[in-house]
């Protein structure tokens, strides 16, 4: 019995080190001296003046630097938008201040195994990361995160060696990845009334009468109507509705064209009024993926880029935008 426990432990410490082995294969490599991944290049995103940013299924991002502002271009050919700074500068800052500290396999049929075959490669998880400065510029392929240790395998496209670098880099997976997300010109605190309309008809009207004020129900159907505070489903309710439709979030993006818009039926309108007076109405929607909403929004006065876009939001987001009596009070 008890060399049977011997023989079995035996085969479990082999086992154990022949998958080790195995894995420490896939990344063997020779530890060098620690030196730049980019040798006399931009050491951070602020001196860069483009960014490119490559998979197998063409661009996912690139983006153009106007003075201290990034704006994407990869949407469309004649449109920009706004760009998130911290997500993209902190991943671009990783890359050009990283520093190579082992040198991998040289062979091509291994690149795969680390994510640095090329973006042609099946394997879907290699990136193209282009940065361009005025002078010059540098690529590299983003591979996938080591087990082993902190850090990522990259591999200059002009170079057969892949390496391991001491920065943990993520790219952007899909477009919409490092695209700001607040795209409203305002938030909650802003407002002064919210009207939403559906078929022609003002569905639910809600005011108050300075920013810091309660907001109320004050029209139902084109009708005036007073909603006690006991008649509310819980105290706070409509400020919550509000700021559900403030914290606006969108899954896609496409530049808006007035003459396919046009040929959409939308479900309802929302319409925004500010403190300075100034109007934001919302346009939606239904898609048949997934009970969607496709959103337009009609700003030419406080932010007009944001009219050249359609945003493609989740049901929860759509919903929101489609406030109704019976989702503030207790009857509902």
């Amino acid at each position: 019995m008890n060399i049977r426990v011997v023989l079995l432990s035996i085969a479990v410490v082999v086992a154990g080190g022949v998958a080790w082995y195995l894995n420490s294969a896939n990344e063997q490599g020779v530890r060098s001296k620690s030196q730049p991944l980019f040798k006399k290049f931009a050491s951070e995103a602020g001196q860069l003046d483009s960014i490119l940013i490559e998979n197998q299924n063409g661009e996912v991002f690139k983006a153009q630097r106007n003075k201290n502002q990034w704006l994407a271009t990869h949407l469309d050919q004649e449109q920009s938008f706004p760009v998130n700074k911290q997500r993209m500068t902190t991943m671009i800052n990783r890359v050009l201040k990283a520093n190579v500290i082992e040198q991998k396999t040289s062979k091509a049929e291994y690149y795969p195994r680390l994510g640095v075959a090329g973006i042609t490669d099946d394997s879907h998880s290699s990136a193209r990361l282009t940065l361009t400065s005025k002078e010059q510029s540098r690529q590299v392929i983003i591979g996938k995160m080591a087990q082993s240790r902190h850090g990522t395998f990259v591999r200059r496209p002009d170079d057969k060696a892949s390496l391991l670098i001491n920065e943990r880099v993520l790219m952007p997976e899909s477009e919409t990845d490092w695209l700001a997300q607040k795209v409203l010109p305002f938030d909650a605190s802003e407002l002064l009334s919210i009207r939403f309309t559906q078929n022609n008809t003002t569905s639910l009207l809600l005011m108050r009468p300075e920013q810091n004020a309660k907001w109320e129900v004050v029209q139902v159907d084109n009708r005036r109507i007073e909603v006690e505070p006991q008649g509310l489903a819980y105290p706070g309710v409509i400020e919550q509705a509000v700021q559900d439709i403030t914290d606006f979030r969108f899954l896609g993006v496409s530049a808006y064209f007035p003459e396919q818009w046009q040929q959409q039926e939308p479900v309802g309108q929302v319409t925004f009024t500010l403190a300075d007076q100034q109007q934001i109405t919302a346009y939606l929607v239904q898609t048949n993926e997934l009970n969607q909403y496709q959103v337009w929004f009609d700003d030419q006065n406080t932010s007009p880029w944001l009219s050249g876009w359609v945003f493609e939001v989740s049901g929860y987001q759509g919903r929101a935008l489609m406030l109704t009596l019976d989702d503030l009070t207790k009857s509902g």
